[in-house]
Parts: structure tokens; C-alpha cells; sequence
């Protein structure tokens, strides 16, 4: 009777540490959800400061003396530039007038 008494009670434990395993692991599920949106929230909001600041930069009203503030400009005019060049691409396209894809595409 003794061993039957034994087993119930470890499986008793063995079932409340699972438990609390359980609701540890839901915590810090938990916790970890609202640290990525608070990490997101911080994100969104420097993007928000970068879209700010850039057309200052862009316009030369700001002046900023970080190497990697003038890669990123670079960066991003060359990129605007690539933009751009798509853009007349889409454009030239569209006014072709002719619905057919070329030959080649067939």
C-alpha cells in the first residue's frame, strides 16, 4: 500500500512540475511576443525620425559628419537612381502600344 501511495504522490508532482513548466514556458512565450513589438515599435518609430532627417541631409540644411551617414546617402541615391530607371522602363513598355508579347517570350 505504501508503494501505491508512493507512485500517486511522485505522479502528482511529476504532474504539477509539468505544470508549472507549462505556465513558465506560456509566460515567457508571452514576454517574448511583446518584446518583439516593443522592438518593432522602436523601429518604427527611428524610421520615422529617418524620414524626417533625409530630406534635410538630401537638401544639405543638415550637416552630418558620419562616414556612414554619407554611404548610406550614396547608397540611397544610387538606389533611387536604379528606381528611376525602372521607372522608364514600366513606362516605355506601356506605351508600345502593342498587348503581343515579343517572339522571344512565346
Amino acid at each position: 500500500m505504501r508503494t501505491e501511495m508512493s507512485i500517486f504522490r511522485k505522479a502528482r508532482e511529476a504532474t504539477g512540475d509539468l505544470a508549472a513548466a507549462s505556465k513558465r514556458q506560456a509566460q515567457r512565450g508571452k514576454l517574448e511576443l511583446e518584446l518583439r513589438r516593443l522592438e518593432s515599435k522602436v523601429n518604427s518609430e527611428k524610421d520615422a525620425i529617418g524620414h524626417l532627417v533625409f530630406p534635410l541631409l538630401e537638401a544639405g540644411t543638415l550637416q552630418v559628419d558620419l562616414p556612414e551617414v554619407h554611404d548610406h546617402m550614396k547608397t540611397i541615391a544610387e538606389l533611387t537612381g536604379e528606381i528611376g530607371q525602372r521607372h522608364a522602363e514600366i513606362e516605355a513598355l506601356g506605351q508600345g502600344g502593342n498587348d503581343e508579347p515579343p517572339a522571344a517570350a512565346v
